[in-house]
């Protein structure tokens, strides 16, 4: 099953506690870093207050933001109802979380992981905000409601019970004593002929292109400057010999493009060699740094 990762940074005080650091290290990275290490590559962040200081903070931290330029007038849940539709839909389930919920450890995401399309963190029989939810089902929710793990339940009986014990649960946020940062394996493959061309970065702004249809909506997604996402379109289209990003020109909005048929053959083959090869190495990683 293909899953991505939802951290809910909104409101005022999620804001403020997605910038707050402790050991030189701010929440949103730490709980980034977190869901990263346990195997989940594609994390979205939903951002509405201190959009700027926010995405300077996860600036090349190979994060996907979600900006809700209504926030103002949007309600918490109607600003993740937004984040939900601008999920690609390749993805069977999401891992949902906020920067205002209980912090959890690599184990806790691994437990979650382990089960089915739907499943909710709880601790000491409370029902914790970190959930796995079916995306696929997404569109049968009632958005007239006001919490989004609760808007799946009334739709899904057949969720998964996860209790997440005492160390991987920590206390409340305005509490918080961060465990020491583990050691984790970053797993970056470049395809290269004359130079470099094709890896993560790249991955993710075809997907994101074909996503949104607008290389400026992808480069915004990402947190890159417009003129670096066309050299490395070019970049890419010089080392492959074929155009991979069709465009159109426009107005502001700046055009329409899409993603060929060549493009999309190279980019799935790029993630089955990804898919065969991320096992492995992450083996061979917890083998040689903790075995």
């Amino acid at each position: 099953m293909k899953t991505c990762a939802l951290i809910n940074s909104r409101s005022p005080k999620g804001s403020e506690l997605a910038l707050k650091s402790l050991k030189n290290i701010s929440n949103i990275r730490k709980i980034l870093y977190a869901i990263k290490s346990a195997g989940v590559d594609d994390v979205y962040i939903l951002v509405g207050e201190n959009y700027a200081d926010i995405s300077s903070e996860l600036e090349k931290s190979d994060a996907i933001l979600i900006y809700d330029e209504n926030y103002k007038k949007h309600s918490e849940f109607e600003s993740e109802i937004y984040a939900m539709k601008n999920i690609n839909k390749e993805y069977d389930r999401v891992l949902y979380t906020s920067v205002r919920s209980n912090l959890f450890s690599i184990d806790s995401i691994k437990k979650l992981l382990s089960y089915g399309t739907f499943a909710i963190g709880y601790y000491k029989n409370m029902q914790g905000n970190v959930a796995l939810l079916p995306l696929k089902e997404f569109p049968k929710i009632d958005v007239k409601n006001n919490f989004l793990i609760e808007s799946f339940q009334r739709i899904r009986v057949d969720w998964n019970f996860v209790d997440l014990d005492d160390r991987d649960i920590l206390k409340n946020q305005n509490d918080i004593v961060f465990e020491e940062t583990p050691l984790r394996c970053q797993i970056k493959l470049t395809i290269a002929r004359d130079e470099k061309f094709f890896g993560p970065g790249t991955s993710r702004l075809l997907k994101l292109i074909e996503d949104t249809g607008s290389v400026k909506a992808a480069v915004s997604a990402m947190n890159i400057s417009y003129s670096k996402a066309w050299n490395m379109i070019n970049t890419m289209e010089k080392e492959l010999g074929f155009t991979v990003v069709d465009r159109k020109s426009g107005g502001s909005g700046g055009g329409e493009s899409k993603i060929t048929a060549q493009g999309k053959a190279f980019l799935k083959k790029y993630e089955l060699f990804l898919e065969r090869t991320k096992p492995y190495i992450i083996n061979n990683f917890e083998e040689i740094f903790y075995i």
